[in-house]
């Protein structure tokens, strides 16, 4: 037994020192883990855009052309409600017609299968705004004061009725159906608001004859061309439609404006101013003026061209309403309506001082490379009364007519410098 107890002293001597070791193993912290490392992503390519191709431009389509209305003033059937010779409408002369006072109705029956869009009429005097059917619409027409009048039906129409308000006198009536009526055909423009150009001619043919190539090249650039006349021909009817063929001839197209002083020729300077008192001419002239606004006016030669005493008032009186049109004080009532204006240049055909030669006699795009002066001559050729007389459009183997001499009489903007431009320094 004495020699068991030492071995098992050992053996407890042994476990005891397992179990110990065995415990500090189980207190040692294990060394951690190092820490994964952060993959950091590559940056993504930013992709490279293809260029983008350029569109292929698709044609610009030609413009389909207008086609153009048929005459058909010879198909038509018209009437008038009191029976009266519709013969008189049908003529083609411009003078004789039917009165259509107390509200006398005409009617237009278009021809089979051609259905109308244009009535084309012509008056003795502006009959004022009247109603017209057609096939049971109605529109108003007139409104312009027109004597040549194209009136366009918003429908093409089988029947078209009117009457007017006045005593006015139908002289012409044509009938075109829908289509581009033809260029010979005048559909007016109201007087400008803002002209460029106004020029003050005595007379109906007077427009062609001395401002004829002057208006022909205003016309060419663009600008706004308006025309006063101070006579009007009651005693021969056919010289106001001849003035209104005259402008459409030479490219005019806003309406001309004209007092109702009659066309008398004076025997002398004084006579000229009983008959047309400079007063009375000088406040129509500053009224126009101050409507219209112009950066441009062209007047008379002094002397009256080939010594007429009409056109010496008007071209002498010029100067003045010039000056007067600027003044509030001067016609308070025209002023209020109108406002004053103080007209940048101020031109007279002739004029001594400052001249000007217009290039009468280089061809013009607007006019298909006619000249001014041939445009001019155009202009005068629908002046047939005056035909048994010798006037004619001249240039300069005519000094006294001269169409392409001007002289600058006023300017608010400086001097001309030879460029033979009426609008030189005005700005646009």
């Amino acid at each position: 037994m004495k020699k068991l107890i030492p071995i098992l002293l050992i053996v407890l001597m042994l476990l005891s020192s397992c179990a110990l070791g065995n415990k500090g193993a189980s207190d040692k912290t294990p060394a951690p883990s190092p820490e994964p490392a952060v993959q950091t992503p590559s940056p993504t390519p930013e992709p490279t855009p293809s260029p983008t191709p350029e569109p292929t431009p698709e044609p610009t389509p030609e413009p389909t052309p207008s086609v153009p209305s048929e005459e058909v003033s010879r198909e038509i059937r018209l009437s008038v409600s009191d029976g009266s010779n519709v013969g008189r409408i049908r003529d083609g002369d411009r003078v004789s017609g039917i009165s259509l006072a107390g509200q006398k109705t005409v009617t237009v029956t278009a021809p089979a299968g051609i259905p109308l869009g244009y009535l084309y009429l012509a008056w003795n005097t502006a009959p004022g705004e009247y109603s017209l059917s057609y096939d049971g619409n109605t529109m108003t027409c007139g409104a312009g004061g027109f004597i040549h009048e194209l009136i366009s039906l918003p429908a093409a129409a089988n029947s078209i009725t009117f009457s007017i308000n006045s005593d006015a006198m139908l002289t012409d009536l044509r009938a075109f159906s829908a289509g581009s009526v033809p260029d010979s055909v005048q559909n007016w423009n109201p007087p400008c608001e803002k002209a460029d150009l106004l020029f003050f001619p005595t007379h109906s043919d007077d427009d062609a004859l001395f401002f004829g190539a002057l208006i022909a090249l205003s016309v060419d650039r663009g600008l706004k061309v308006q025309a006063a006349f101070m006579t009007y021909h009651a005693i021969n009817p056919y010289r106001a439609h001849e003035l209104l063929d005259g402008l459409w001839a030479m490219g005019v197209r806003h309406y001309p404006t004209n007092v109702n002083f009659e066309d008398i020729k004076p025997r002398n300077l004084v006579h000229a101013y009983e008959l047309y008192p400079e007063d009375t001419i000088c406040a129509w002239q500053v009224g126009e003026i101050r409507r219209f606004k112009p950066s441009v006016i062209a007047g008379h030669d002094l002397n009256g061209e080939y010594g007429h005493f009409a056109h010496m008032v008007n071209g002498r009186t010029l100067s003045r309403s010039v000056e007067e049109a600027a003044k509030p004080e001067y016609d308070p009532a025209s002023a209020e309506a109108h406002g004053v204006w103080d007209t940048p240049k101020l031109y007279l055909h002739l004029y001594h001082e400052n001249k000007i030669i217009l290039p009468v006699y280089e061809p013009l795009e607007h006019f298909g490379g006619k000249t001014a002066f041939q445009v001019a001559e155009a202009g005068y050729s629908k002046h047939l009364t005056q035909h048994q007389w010798s006037y004619r459009v001249k240039g300069n183997e005519d000094p006294k007519c001269d169409c392409s001499a001007f002289g600058l009489v006023r300017s608010l903007v400086g001097p001309d410098t030879g460029l033979n431009d009426i609008m030189e320094n005005i700005k646009k």
